[in-house]
């Protein structure tokens, strides 16, 4: 690759972004050879200034995700039309080469390089669910934009990656890659002053599951007055219900949610991640917590479980199942259980070296 135009599906900056950036990083182009476009969404923008950040050039275009039906997908190609035509004058004008994806939802990029007759990369992070953000009604429409040849198709886990091909196994089947998203790398330096702290980061949508997680660490509370559990501040379509939830508890005050700007300082308050979700491919806040001795807490729906071992270096809860997640909580009030936890994930962690690995995949790409 001697240009590339990156295109995510979202102006936010959680797991799927972040993993975005990672790969320009790791690809080893030259900041002004890297283009990154972004909806124009009419909301707060965390993704751009990481963007510019990096020194990487920003283009916004009006824009949507195919899902949720087949004629609203249809709704949407049509309505991306003018992005494409924009997506395809500027790859001819600055010759660039290949197109990176971000998203099974995202059919900008893989659109504009079959006109434009590029290389597409196609890397997705969500799982072939139908309770997820899989739509099977879109099977003939995914199954022909798989199937371009210059398409390489990139899954973040070798579950998902099997997942899809057994849906797709004409255009997937021995000609897709496994890339495992590797954490950013932090240093907690984490200031003990007898509180133990539960910690989530992410968004407040309702598949996050954070109602279930206040009224587990409801629980906790009464019998460990001395823990909190810190939220960081977020949108999302459970937004409502979780303050709510906060606002029941006994005392809603051991609740706290922090603004984040730097995650590195959310890292330093807090003794255990707790990611209870009713469904994570990856869940990148997991392997970025171990890798800095942190514990963690996950959800069993999770690919996590091809290099974490249940108990050993992380606890797996039932994320329906708000007394599993108390449970896991109540352990890891142990500190010397906590640290046992802690200490085996990060050399986990730094056995496996998913830094190095993703380096060498991405430009094996090139």
């Amino acid at each position: 690759m001697s240009k590339v135009l990156f295109i995510n599906h979202t102006n936010d900056l959680f797991g799927a972004e972040r993993a975005l950036l990672k790969v320009a990083k790791a690809s080893g182009l030259r900041p002004e050879d890297v283009t990154f476009i972004e909806p124009a969404y009419l909301r707060e923008d965390t993704f751009a200034p990481a963007v510019k950040a990096a020194g990487y050039g920003l283009r916004r275009m009006h824009y949507k995700n195919l899902g949720t039906s087949w004629w609203r997908s249809m709704l949407v190609l049509v309505y991306n039309l003018p992005a494409v035509w924009r997506v395809v004058r500027m790859v001819k004008r600055d010759k660039i080469d290949c197109i990176w994806s971000n998203t099974s939802l995202g059919c900008l990029g893989i659109v504009a390089a079959r006109w434009a007759g590029v290389r597409h990369v196609w890397h997705i992070h969500e799982p072939a669910e139908t309770d997820h953000d899989y739509v099977p009604e879109l099977s003939g429409l995914y199954r022909r934009l798989f199937a371009y040849r210059r398409n390489t198709v990139v899954f973040v886990t070798r579950a998902q990656q099997q997942r899809w091909e057994t849906l797709y196994p004409e255009a997937l089947k021995g000609k897709s890659r496994l890339i495992y998203t590797p954490a950013d790398l932090y240093t907690c330096h984490r200031v003990a002053d007898g509180v133990y702290r539960f910690g989530y980061i992410g968004s407040w949508s309702r598949r996050k599951n954070l109602v279930r997680l206040v009224e587990a660490f409801g629980d906790v509370h009464r019998h460990h007055p001395d823990t909190e559990l810190v939220l960081t501040d977020n949108i999302g379509d459970d937004a409502q219900a979780v303050r709510q939830a906060i606002a029941r508890l006994p005392e809603p005050q051991a609740v706290r949610i922090v603004q984040v700007t730097n995650a590195q300082a959310f890292y330093n308050q807090i003794d255990v991640v707790v990611l209870p979700s009713l469904n994570e491919t990856w869940g990148i806040v997991i392997p970025e917590a171990m890798q800095q001795g942190i514990a963690t807490i996950v959800t069993e729906h999770t690919d996590l479980r091809e290099i974490a071992q249940d108990g050993v270096h992380t606890l797996y809860i039932h994320p329906q199942n708000t007394r599993s997640i108390r449970d896991a909580m109540e352990r890891m009030c142990d500190s010397n259980y906590r640290e046992r936890i802690a200490k085996a994930g990060a050399e986990m962690i730094k056995n496996i070296d998913l830094n190095g690995q993703f380096v060498q995949q991405v430009q094996q790409l090139a």
